[in-house]
């Protein structure tokens, strides 16, 4: 599996567990009436949810990266030229 599908599916799964963990029967429903307070109730899993995408993103980026490094190599060492954009 390359690393890009894995950050994917991690950052799924990961949505599933908040889902299951926060969301009964798929919809998020606060404990409070009070709309404060339901602000302050939703931020854990608004947290927990950016931080899983920032991590697939870094993730995503270092791929790339490694590809554009990779690719760069190849050329050097063929003495080829990389197309132009």
């Amino acid at each position: 599996m390359s690393s890009r599908i894995r950050s994917l599916t991690e950052l799924i799964t990961m949505c599933g567990r908040i889902t299951a963990e926060h969301a009964h029967q798929g919809e998020w429903q606060p404990h409070s009436a009070s709309v404060l307070s339901q602000r302050y109730e939703a931020a854990a899993p608004l947290a927990d949810v950016s931080r899983g995408l920032t991590r697939t993103r870094r993730g995503m980026r270092r791929v790339e990266t490694l590809a554009r490094q990779k690719f760069h190599d190849r050329t050097l060492a063929t003495g080829t030229q990389p197309p132009s954009p």
